[in-house]
């Protein structure tokens, strides 16, 4: 309310007049809300089963995967979103597939969401790496995010396009929620980007097969954050004994041991769970817990 003074001349007063003022309403402009990313890793395959470094070749879903590619679908099928998108790679379009089924989206293909190309580490084994490509290996291991693997890309190369892809798709959804299937290293490259974590720290976290991870991103401050990492709430204890930590590139042959440590025992993980300091493609003895 405003008041205004003025004279009464007939009755030798002053009045004050009070007048309504129309209050300041705030609106929401339709954009100006984060876009929201709910990004989620493949089902299991067989060469994640197998300890096989994939990067752009391809081994289908377990039956195992495809469970785990059905619970996700059937957790979407009451979500609201307005688009679906996927990795090209067929393990990937084979669990987005589950989730169009689910929830009659359409699945866009993006290539760029691709795992890092892995060049000639690509179908073996660790040991074999060690055997075939002795050098390579050791260089893979100690040169850092921008050597560049005989036939493939740096660890930065791969991020980069991920980042850039992801950022495409949020400012062509603004405001929206929308659902990505992708792979280990593009989860994983999204994540340090957003916590500012340097490419070259060592990994002190997993990626799990069917995780649940969402992301905001906010135009008018051009920067992520992270609202949920690896919630696989959707799982049953049916399939927990697929929860073992696995890697982008493939799990490695060490993560049978932990796969056989978590079978037949009851399985909980906490819809968020908590990010330690993050790295490159090794993962620390920190890692071996399943969630």
């Amino acid at each position: 309310m405003r008041g205004n003074r003025f004279r009464d001349s007939a009755r030798g007063i002053s009045v004050i007049r009070w007048a309504s003022i129309t209050p300041t309403v705030s609106v929401s402009i339709p954009g100006m809300e984060p876009s929201r990313l709910i990004i989620l890793r493949h089902g299991e395959t067989a060469w994640n089963v197998e300890g096989r470094y994939q990067g752009h070749l391809d081994s289908p879903l377990t039956p195992q995967g495809e469970s785990q590619a059905h619970a996700l679908a059937q957790r979407l099928a009451g979500a609201k979103f307005t688009a679906l998108y996927s990795s090209d790679l067929g393990r990937a379009r084979q669990t987005a597939d589950a989730i169009a089924k689910a929830t009659g989206q359409e699945v866009r293909l993006e290539p760029r969401l691709r795992e890092r190309h892995l060049g000639v580490f690509q179908g073996l084994l660790k040991s074999e790496m060690k055997q075939k490509f002795a050098d390579d290996y050791r260089l893979f291991k100690t040169a850092g995010p921008d050597h560049a693997l005989p036939g493939g890309e740096s660890a930065r190369q791969a991020a980069q396009r991920n980042i850039a892809c992801l950022e495409d798709l949020a400012r062509r959804h603004p405001g929206e929620t929308i659902v990505v299937v992708a792979h280990g290293g593009t989860i994983s490259a999204l994540l340090r980007h957003t916590l500012g974590i340097p490419p070259e720290t060592p990994r002190r976290f997993e990626r799990f097969n069917a995780s649940w991870n969402v992301f905001t991103w906010d135009e008018e401050r051009e920067r992520w954050r992270l609202e949920t990492w690896g919630d696989l709430s959707h799982l049953s204890t049916a399939v927990s004994d697929s929860l073992a930590p696995i890697g982008g590139e493939g799990q490695g042959e060490g993560a049978k041991k932990s796969r056989s440590g978590i079978e037949n025992l009851p399985f909980q993980c906490p819809t968020a769970v908590s990010v330690a300091p993050i790295g490159g493609e090794g993962r620390g003895e920190e890692a071996a817990s399943p969630c």
